[in-house]
């Protein structure tokens, strides 16, 4: 299949048009108008459409082979995109088979555009503290003053956060003091001090905790034993985005084997089945009535039984070649 942008004008080849007669003199006189049966089928279509455009035939050492404009209405439709044009007095059938594109695919596999690649599948609760191996982030991840008062909302932690009797015993706390006897320390605030959710992101300011905001060595094993350095060796977009261009245009994939395509094949097997029936050996054998794909070296990797009585030509499931 030829590949097309989707909701885009754009000129397709067609051909070869040869005479009904001896099936092989190129015809250069055929037009849209003028044949017997045309049209245009979508994706999923059941019915038909008109051709728009006009044949325009190639002028130079290929003859019977034609221009075709396509309009943008032509290729709205995502997905398979089929066009026949038959005149049973002048040409033998013509048939050819396109695949419409997303913009953003065709122009990543043709021009300058990249995919789009994003995290929005990416579930909650994906990343838990399971995930993070102990020592993830450490004091060497955290600038001094990561975290301070700029970075905690106003009553993000109030009373409704801190269990009864959580700071007794801690100082001297009466009501309506401005000041206290004894400053916090190390031992004073403790996990035990706080209740379950005391402090979760509703309370916390956005950007309250910084790399300024904490002190070097604050967190170290101790207090992150869920955290590893894997966190620091995620791939950046940036990383993503070389990785994802080096597939587009270094990668390369192999050829298929004979065999039985997939009904659901990979993206690779099925962008290979078209590249090959579209670069390779392509043969149309009217004594086997067969339509064969070979690979590069000329072995037959698959084919399938064509059909025509007249009125319709078929093309049976695809098999393994011989």
């Amino acid at each position: 299949m030829q590949p097309l942008k989707q909701s885009t004008a754009t000129e397709v080849t067609i051909g070869p048009a040869v005479a009904v007669g001896d099936g092989f003199t190129p015809v250069t006189t055929l037009t849209v108008a003028g044949a017997d049966d045309e049209g245009l089928i979508k994706h999923n279509a059941t019915t038909s459409s008109a051709l728009a455009g006009t044949l325009a035939a190639f002028t130079i050492a290929v003859d019977g082979y034609y221009h075709l404009d396509l309009s943008t209405g032509e290729t709205d439709t995502l997905g398979r995109l089929t066009i026949v044009i038959q005149d049973d007095s002048l040409i033998l059938p013509l048939r050819h088979e396109f695949v419409v594109l997303p913009a953003n695919v065709f122009d990543s596999l043709y021009g300058a555009d990249l995919l789009q690649v994003h995290v929005a599948e990416m579930t909650n609760d994906i990343i838990t503290a399971a995930a993070i191996a102990a020592n993830a982030i450490g004091a060497s991840e955290l600038a001094t003053n990561a975290i301070g008062a700029a970075q905690i909302a106003a009553n993000a932690i109030e009373a409704g956060k801190i269990n009864a009797n959580a700071l007794d015993g801690k100082g001297d706390w009466n009501t309506g003091k401005t000041g206290y006897t004894a400053a916090p320390t190390a031992a004073s605030i403790t996990t035990a001090a706080f209740a379950a959710g005391a402090i979760n992101a509703a309370a916390l300011a956005t950007d309250m905790l910084t790399a300024a905001k904490i002190e070097a060595g604050a967190i170290g094993s101790s207090e992150a034993p869920n955290l590893d350095a894997a966190v620091s060796t995620r791939a950046t977009p940036a990383q993503v985005n070389t990785q994802v261009v080096d597939v587009m245009t270094v990668d390369t994939i192999a050829e298929l084997s004979q065999a039985i395509p997939a009904v659901t094949p990979t993206i690779v097997t099925a962008l290979m089945l078209m590249y090959m029936a579209m670069r390779d050996r392509l043969d149309v054998d009217k004594l086997t009535n067969t339509k064969e794909v070979y690979n590069d070296a000329g072995t037959m990797i698959a084919k399938k039984v064509t059909s025509d009585d007249g009125d319709v030509y078929s093309e049976a499931k695809m098999i393994a070649g011989t």
